[in-house]
């Protein structure tokens, strides 16, 4: 099946911040998402990524004299990866903090699912995604959340560290 340009997007993203790498180049981004081949291939999705404002271009200086030019580089938008760290570490000390895990969840080959499994003592269990100020999930990540809804399962989409405390309650509570 043919990835679409935002699962592409996606899956640049997902490892970069899996990765903790927040400034990298094209031959970077090839070699931690082994799926693209070719710069051919990696370059319209970074343009994509650039215009939506999820990284920032920083031109590469001429330093060189023979071979190739530099490289440009990209810095994820700081403004953005900050925002979705702080909120996602928030969450992980406030679930500890009552008793709880919330192990990163990935799901090779079934792209759009949750950040995280939230798990409390009872047995008590939901998924959450956790987003920037003001972004929301992607097309597909919806899908992959109404699919859990429909299996019975409870997923938040927290975009902020104040709604933490109220999801973990909802978790909580008896069904």
């Amino acid at each position: 099946m043919k990835k679409t340009m935002l699962q592409k997007a996606d899956r640049i993203l997902q490892t970069m911040y899996e990765r903790n790498i927040t400034k990298f180049n094209r031959r970077d981004a090839m070699r931690n998402c082994r799926e693209f081949k070719s710069v051919a291939e990696v370059q319209p999705v970074l343009d994509f990524l650039e215009v939506n404002g999820d990284i920032i271009a920083v031109k590469a200086e001429p330093e060189y004299y023979n071979g190739r030019p530099p490289m440009h580089k990209y810095i994820l938008n700081p403004q953005i990866a900050v925002s979705e760290k702080t909120i996602e570490q928030k969450l992980v000390k406030t679930v500890k903090a009552v008793g709880g895990i919330a192990p990163k969840f990935t799901s090779p080959g079934f792209d759009g699912m949750p950040d995280r499994i939230i798990i409390l003592p009872g047995g008590k269990m939901g998924f959450v995604e956790v987003k920037a100020p003001g972004k929301k999930p992607r097309p597909l990540q919806e899908a992959r959340h109404n699919l859990l809804r429909q299996m019975g399962c409870k997923v938040y989409v927290i975009d902020g560290a104040e709604q933490i405390q109220g999801v973990l309650a909802e978790i909580g509570e008896e069904a």
